[in-house]
């Protein structure tokens, strides 16, 4: 059996994998997982540190189960009950990072930071096929699946040309009016992208109310 050594050492090296880590203690807790006992999904195979996850991964997976947030006028949906409670401590205000700046909360450490970068205009993430920057590794995420690719999409109206369906039906919304248009559910202002109501919820009601966006 693996015995994890108290003594780790600065590197904090995953001796098994090689993965590294920040400190001690979150090596510690993945050196756990290589020695902790499996629980193996018996419909596909998948496995688990804890048989409560695998059974929740059965009941959300393989038998349709799904979890529904009960507070009044948000009708999210979650795949097992983890994602469930993370979900409401958005409504309980409970945050694990606060802008020292703004004094905005965030649950999640990667929002914290993108937020952080926002502040500061740094951008840290660069794309390596075109060079373009962005503040957060989401959005990096999002442009890397369009980055080169041809302009196939055709407006009917403009004939302006689009990469996806979607940037040319949010072409359509924005330029054209055409579609429906997004409301925001605290004050009811109209905007005509989506992006545009998160950015609108986020600076004027709170980053608690993005999460309940459709």
């Amino acid at each position: 059996m693996l015995e994890i050594d108290q003594n780790l050492t600065d590197d904090f090296l995953c001796p098994i994998c090689g993965k590294e880590y920040d400190s001690g203690a979150q090596l510690k807790r993945h050196l756990m997982g290589h020695i902790a006992p499996k629980f193996r999904c018996p419909e596909c195979g998948k496995e688990y540190r804890a048989n409560n996850r695998m059974q929740e991964h059965i009941q959300s997976v393989h038998r349709g189960r799904n979890f529904h947030c009960t507070y009044p006028g948000c009708e999210k949906v979650y795949q097992n009950s983890s994602s469930l409670r993370d979900h409401i401590l958005v409504h309980q205000k409970v945050f694990r990072y606060t802008c020292e700046i703004c004094e905005r909360g965030f649950r999640h450490r990667n929002q914290f930071e993108g937020h952080m970068n926002r502040h500061y205009r740094i951008r840290p993430y660069e794309c390596a096929v075109c060079g373009k920057k962005y503040t957060n590794g989401g959005d990096l995420t999002n442009h890397l699946k369009l980055c080169g690719k041809e302009r196939t999409e055709l407006c009917n109206i403009c004939q302006k040309m689009f990469k996806s369906k979607q940037n040319l039906k949010n072409h359509k919304r924005i330029v054209h009016k055409l579609g429906d248009s997004f409301l925001c559910s605290v004050c009811g202002q109209a905007f005509y992208a989506k992006k545009a109501l998160s950015d609108h919820l986020e600076k004027n009601h709170g980053e608690e109310q993005q999460s309940c966006l459709p």
